[in-house]
């Protein structure tokens, strides 16, 4: 999975691939994404960053569901931070 989100070798990472196509709600989903994998591998740093982009955008779209997911995953780095 990490793979796919971050992009292999000479592939651009999907959440840049979909900035390029102007697909900002795919762009937000792979932020929060990468947060939960950082969170969960242990890299607070990077999760807080992707998690913040995620919070910045979902509301911009009216993506309640998805705001709240992102609001409780920084919620969880939080608490494990």
């Amino acid at each position: 999975m990490r793979q796919a989100l971050e992009g292999q070798a000479g592939d651009p990472p999907l959440n840049t691939l979909a900035e390029q196509l102007g697909m900002r709600p795919l762009q937000a989903r792979c932020h929060l994404g990468l947060g939960e994998l950082y969170r969960r591998t242990g890299n607070s740093q990077k999760a807080r960053e992707h998690l913040t982009t995620a919070l910045t955008m979902f509301p911009d779209m009216d993506m309640r569901f998805w705001l709240d997911q992102a609001a409780a995953e920084l919620k969880r780095l939080g608490a494990n931070a």
